[in-house]
Parts: structure tokens; sequence; C-alpha cells
């Protein structure tokens, strides 16, 4: 009876069992329907022949995203059995593979469980195909960021270790991509990846060296990754690589790592010591790769940017080795070692040792190559060389090479203009060289340079501006070329180093009239007078251009400043336009005289050139006062001082300008433009101080007799109590109204007030020798003030001069000590 029954429950069973079903399928939406089953077998054929489909095409991998594969697949990553779990990460491998894949995985949280499946211990197998996957989607960005926050950095570090190449390689790739954002470069030093990495130098793989090399690229630019790869030896395997002639195509890979390492003195200093940088140069010289020689340029320019390094480069001549490489046919090679050059040129030994070894010829050839490059670093080169070397500029004339700089200020490219510009600046410190410079036609390139829109060329053309043209001749060009509206225009820059080149410019090429008139033309004044009151544009460079063009521009000076110091002397063309209120714009002369006549205060001209002699009124230097000491009167006639020489040249300077300003007003009258008029009546009354005031003993009887002289000539001597009552201004408006113009000729003026005599006293006082101010008071007042010593008694200490107020209406010749109570009083009203 019991037989009976377990036969019966036998029997059951295999009525309930399912029978075995072999399928085969041709559609692989069919198989992903199988990623659900529940058992292991069925999942693990499925994701074998999704695997196969996936990696024959691309097409397939996106047939099988628009299933719903990921879903799936990501599910089967966290199952417990490991061969569903190997062949999940299989799939994803080959899927990962397509960049629409990795879009849809980055919606998923497949990182994580991809992560598990590389750790220690998972099977070979697993490592192989999850490390594939992590691989691929670190080149994507976010997914890259995601391995680094899920620690997966320091699961794929140890996989370098693995003994199975395909994984070393899936991992170093995944690590190359890592390392490209600062932290996971960070971190890798702080997992102590840099051993493994270096250990795959070894590697019988040439994709895996590469690669290692490439991931050490990238974390050697930062300086603690580089102190890192020091410590673990790391210098002495690149270049026990480099040596290796088997790795010859891996070379330019080792050597941009070593560039990297050179910028840190510490590693210059351990390749010096154990005569790494020896065997690396010579190897380098050695080499027949151009791509080798570039990289090996490039990594002696990298050290050369420490100041340390410089000296050790230095020391090795690596000068020498480096002009070398121009002997190359490759321009890449030639513009890399002239890189190098310029920076190794910093150094002032280095500067010297590249004229010394024929590094200049080279250099100078490169100027006018097509590549850019090569024309940037040249002239960078050149430009280094030349500062504060007067042998190398030397050199660079020698060889022919200002026409090529000058050309290059006409480049497309910033770099070189600016790199052009500093160079000439240069060079221009020597007088014979900078005639020489001028002598080429410099001004017009460096006026072409000045229309950059790149600030570093404006500051450097208009620093070249200012070292080159400093005569009478280059400044014609200047105006000629449109140059002072262009630096006027560069005022206005926002950049404050612009800014600053600009007004020393101004400084320097505003020295004469005509040059000074064409800056306050377009506007100069008016703009330096705001930067002065700017709390963020002031500066010194401002103040010293505003002095310059003041003290070139009297009228506009006396105008704004009220004040005309005894070093301004008063010239033809001068005109007293009255108190300029603060922004205003100064009007010419020529602009006065067109507007109509009014009822305001008079223009007050100076001008005593004769149209039909043609002759400068001259202007007499201060005399001093007689010398009692005969042997300090011998001693300076016998020394010729290097000021002398100096007062020499700026006297020729000016006869030049005056000779300009003649041809100037010929060529007015000639093309009927508009001229002043000859005032015959001032260049008389000179001519009688020059005659009779002049020839006086001292400057005390000079000033009361040119005193007694204005008075006279200005209506004589005015009592304080019929100050009110003197017509001035009557005979100011029949004046106007006669001459049919606001502007008066200073000499036809009979009845005169303060501002007036004080005037003509200063017209005059210049021309004969007597230093005398001119200064502006409130309400038509003005005086002058001179320094005058008086005549010790003999025995008796010569004290310095005194200043005094020379009075010119009450009682002329008076002179009243300035500060004093009647000076005062004198001064106000």
């Amino acid at each position: 009876m019991p037989s009976k029954v377990k036969k019966k429950d036998h029997a059951e069973m295999q009525n309930n069992e399912f029978d075995p079903v072999n399928l085969i399928s041709k559609n692989p939406r069919t198989v992903v329907l199988m990623l659900d089953s529940p058992e292991e077998t069925v999942l693990a054929s499925a994701c074998e022949a999704i695997y196969k489909f996936a990696e024959k095409s691309d097409t397939n991998k996106i047939e099988l995203l628009n299933t719903g594969v990921i879903n799936r697949l990501n599910r089967l990553l966290s199952l417990e059995d490991k061969a569903v779990r190997t062949h999940a990460a299989a799939c994803l491998g080959t899927l990962t593979g397509h960049a629409e894949v990795r879009k849809a995985l980055r919606k998923t949280n497949c990182i994580a469980p991809l992560i598990a499946l590389i750790q220690p211990e998972e099977e070979l197998i697993c490592h192989d195909h999850a490390s594939l996957a992590l691989c691929h989607l670190a080149a994507d960005f976010t997914s890259k960021l995601e391995i680094f926050e899920k620690n997966g950095l320091q699961p794929l570090i140890k996989l370098l270790n693995s003994v199975d190449c395909d994984v070393q390689k899936n991992a170093v790739e995944a690590i190359c991509y890592m390392v490209q954002d600062y932290q996971s470069r960070l971190a890798i030093r702080e997992l102590n990846g840099f051993k493994p990495l270096l250990s795959l130098l070894e590697s019988d793989y040439p994709i895996i060296q590469e690669l290692a090399l490439t991931t050490l690229l990238r974390c050697t630019q930062d300086a603690d990754n580089r102190t890192a790869l020091r410590e673990v030896g790391g210098m002495e395997k690149l270049v026990d690589f480099i040596g290796n002639k088997d790795f010859e195509d891996l070379h330019v890979n080792c050597m941009a790592i070593i560039s990297n390492c050179l910028e840190d003195h510490e590693c210059m200093k351990l390749m010096q010591n154990n005569r790494g940088l020896e065997k690396l140069i010579t190897f380098v010289v050695d080499s027949t790769s151009h791509p080798m020689q570039q990289r090996a340029a490039k990594a002696v320019g990298n050290a050369a940017k420490n100041a340390d390094n410089r000296k050790i480069l230095r020391e090795l001549d690596s000068e020498k080795l480096i002009i070398a490489l121009f002997s190359s046919d490759n321009i890449g090679v030639q513009a890399t070692a002239a890189r190098a050059l310029a920076l190794m040129a910093e150094n002032s030994g280095s500067r010297e040792a590249i004229g010394k070894f024929d590094g200049v010829p080279p250099l100078i050839s490169l100027l006018s190559n097509e590549n850019v490059e090569a024309r940037t670093f040249a002239s960078l080169a050149l430009a280094n060389m030349t500062s504060s070397n007067t042998a190398n500029c030397s050199l660079v004339v020698q060889a022919n090479g200002i026409e090529p700089l000058i050309a290059l200020l006409n480049d497309s490219k910033f770099e070189p203009q600016a790199n052009a510009a500093v160079s000439l600046t240069n060079i221009a410190a020597d007088e014979g060289y900078r005639a020489e410079i001028q002598r080429l036609g410099v001004v017009q390139s460096l006026v072409n340079a000045l229309q950059s829109s790149n600030t570093t060329v404006q500051a450097k053309a208009t620093l070249a501006v200012a070292a080159l043209v400093c005569d009478t001749e280059t400044r014609t060009e200047l105006r000629t070329y449109n140059g002072c509206e262009r630096i006027v225009t560069l005022l206005k820059s926002n950049n404050d180093q612009v800014r600053k080149c600009a007004c020393w410019a101004i400084n320097s090429c505003g020295n004469d009239l005509l040059t000074a008139t064409d800056f306050c033309k377009h506007g100069a004044l008016e703009i330096l007078q705001d930067i002065s009151t700017s709390n963020t544009r002031q500066s010194r460079f401002a103040k010293a251009a505003l002095d310059c063009l003041l003290n070139c521009n009297l009228s506009a000076k006396y105008s704004l400043n009220g004040v005309i110091s005894a070093q301004n002397f008063i010239q033809d063309g001068f005109y007293d336009a009255g108190q300029l209120r603060q922004g205003r714009p100064f009007l010419s002369l020529e602009e006065f005289s067109k507007s109509p006549i009014d009822a305001k205060r008079p223009y007050l001209l100076v001008y005593t050139k004769n149209p039909i002699r043609k002759v400068e009124t001259p202007i007499t230097q201060p005399t001093t006062e007689k010398k009692h000491s005969s042997r300090r009167r011998d001693g300076r006639s016998k020394i010729r001082s290097r000021e002398q020489k100096e007062r020499e040249e700026t006297a020729r300077e000016e006869e030049q300008q005056l000779l300009l300003q003649q041809l100037e007003e010929e060529r007015k009258a000639a093309a009927g433009e508009w001229r002043p008029n000859y005032d015959a009546t001032l260049a008389n009354y000179v001519q009688e101080g020059q005659k009779n005031i002049q020839t006086l003993t001292n400057t005390r009887e000079q000033v009361v007799a040119l005193a007694k002289f204005v008075s006279d000539k200005m209506g004589g001597t005015i009592e304080k109590a019929n100050l009110p009552g003197f017509g001035y201004e009557l005979h100011i408006n029949q004046l106007k109204y006669e001459l049919k113009s606001n502007i008066i000729p200073l000499g036809s003026i009979s009845m005169g007030t303060f501002y007036h005599r004080a005037l003509l006293f200063k017209v005059i006082a210049d021309r004969i020798g007597i230093s005398a101010s001119l200064i502006r008071g409130k309400y038509t007042r003005a005086w002058n003030e001179v320094l005058i010593s008086d005549d010790p008694e003999p025995g008796q200490p010569r004290y310095p001069p005194k200043t005094y107020i020379v009075d010119l209406i009450h009682e002329p010749g008076r002179l009243l000590l300035i500060d004093s109570m009647e000076a005062k009083k004198y001064c106000r009203l």
C-alpha cells in the first residue's frame, strides 16, 4: 500500500513540471524581454546574445537602446549571481561605446554597481567588462564627476596593477579622462597613484604606455603633483624612458612631462645633480625627430620661466644648443627655439651668451616668416635681448634688423607688434641707432600701431613714440600722419597703463609749440584736466603731460592756472584770453578771431614778427648779478660743463622750431589763411628796452627802469584814489571797434590797468633778460614777481635773493617785498 502511494506522488510531480524549451529568436526585442526572467540561465543566455548583437555595429546599439534594455541591464548588475552580473557588465561595456547610450545611462544609477564590480573580491573577467564600461562613461563630464564622487578613482588605481593587460588599459584610460579635472588630479596624489602609473611605462603594449604618459602629462600641470612625482623617482624613470630607442614613438609625450616638471627649480636641480639634464639636452640635439626637438626646446623654455632655472641653464651653455636648433628646416622647431631663447634672455648672462653664440641673425630672419609663432617668439627674444644690453642692440643693427622690426609694427597680430615696439624702444636708447631708426621711416609705422585695438600694443607703441619722436623732423612727421590725434584718443582709454603711456608720449613729444598746439587742438588739455580732477585716474604722468602742454602753450597755461613762471618765456603768438573755467575748452586765436565783437573782456595779443624782415625778436636768457670774484669767473670760462652742452643742444632745437614756425607762417600767408597782425608798436617797445634798459648795471636798476617805462606807455601813474575813475574800458572798446575784432595787439593799448601793464612788463622782461613771473589775481588784478639779491657791503656775506612785487600803477618802480602789507594791498581790490 505505501509503495503505491509513493509511485502515485512521483507521477503527479512529473505531470506538474514544465518541460525545457529551446527557443530560437531572431528579434532582439524578444531577447530583451527575456531579461525579466527569474532564471539565471535564461538571463545569462539573453545577455550573451545581446552582447554579440551589440558588438556588431552602432546601429544595433541604438536598436537595443530603443527596446529599453538599459534599465533591465542596470538591474542585473546588482543580482547575487556572479555570472549574470558579469554578462550584464559585458553588455554595458559594449553598449557604452555609443554616445547616445551613455547619455541615456546618465539618467540611471549604473555608476555605483559598476564600481562595485571592479573591487578586488570580484573576478578578473568582471573587472575587464566593468572597467571598460567605466572607461567609456568617464569620457563624459557628468559621468566622470559621478565616478569621482562615488569613490571610483581608488579601485581604478588598484586595477593598474592587474595581471590582465585589458584591465590595465581600461583603468588607465578611465583615469586619463578623470584627471582632466583638478579634483581628480589632487586625489590621485593622495591615493599614491603615481607609482602604478610609472610602472605602466614598462608595459609591453604601446597603447598602455601612451595612456600612462598622457595621464602623467595632465597630472604634472599642478606643482604639488610634480613634487610627488619627483619624490617617487619619476624623473629618473622618464629620462631612462627617453634614452630607450625602442620607445622612440613615445618620446615626444615623455618629453612633454619633463617639460612640465622642469618648471620647478627642485626638479631642475635634481636633473642637474644626477646629470640627467646633460643627458637630456645631448640626446635632444642628436635627435632627428622634429616633434622631439620641438618638445625639447619647449621644455627648456618652460624651465627658463624660473629665475633660478635660468642660472642653471646658463651654467650649461644651453643657449648654444638651442641656437643649433635653428639649423633645422622645420619652422615649428625654429619657433620653439626662439621661444626658449626669449625666456632665457630674461637672464643678463644669457642675453650676452645669445649674442656671443650668433643667435641674433637667425632670430632676425624669422621676423619676416609667414608663421605667426615664429614672428612672435623671435620678436619677443629680440625685445628681451636688447633690454639694457648695448652690445645686442649693436648686433641687431649690424644684422639689418631695424627694417624688419619696423615692418612688424604693421603686423596683423598684436604680439609681434608689441614686441617690435619694445625692441625699437630699447635700441633707440643709443642716439646713433635712434637716428638710423628715424631715417628708415619709423613714425608712420608707429602711428599705424597706435590704431590697434589691443591695449598692450597701444601701451608699447606710445612708449616707442616717446623714445623715437624726439626731434623736429620726427615731430613734424607725427603731426603729418595724425599721430597726435591718436595719442589724445588713447588718453580716454579705460586701461591705466595705456593712459600713463599716452601721457608720457605727450610729455616727451609736446616740447615744441607746434606739436603742443596739435595736441591741444584735439582736446588733450580738456582730457588731462579731467584726469587731474579724477580720484581714480589721476597720476603723476598725467600731471607731467599737462604741465608740458601748458609750458609749450603759455596762453592756455595762463588762462587755466593764472601763473607764468620766470622759467617760461612769452613768445610771439601768446594771447591773454582771461581766466578759463575748469572743464571748458581752450580755443585757438584763430577761433577767437571768428567770434563777433562783444562787450566782454578783449583778448590781448603778443606778436612782434615783422612779415617784411622775417626776423624773430630774440629772447634773452635772464642774466645774473655781476660776480665780484674773478676767480669764479675764470673757472666758469675754463670749464664747459655737460649742462652747458645740453643747453646748446636745446638752443639749436629751439632755433629749428622757430624756423619751422616761420615756414608755417609763410605757408599760411601763401595759402591765404588767417594769421595775427604785426604789432610794430610792441616791437619798438622791445627795441627800446634792449637799448636803454638791458645795458643797466644790475637787476634792481633794470626792474625799476622797466616798471617806469611800462607805466609811461600805459597811461602813467595812477593814484589810488583815482583808480576807479581811470577810464581804460572806454579806450579798450574804442580799439575793439577800430580793429573790428575782439583781439587787441598789446602795443596798441595806451591806457592800461593792472593786467595790461603786468603782461607788457613780462613780455619785455623776457626779451631783455630779466627773470620775472606773471600772476593773475581777481577783478582784473595781475602783477609781476622778481627775484633780486642786494649787493653786500665789503666783507659781508651775500644773502639769497628776495622775492618782490613790482608796482606798475601807483609808484612805478617801487619794489614791494612779498607777503608784506603793501604787497597784499597792491594785489587785492
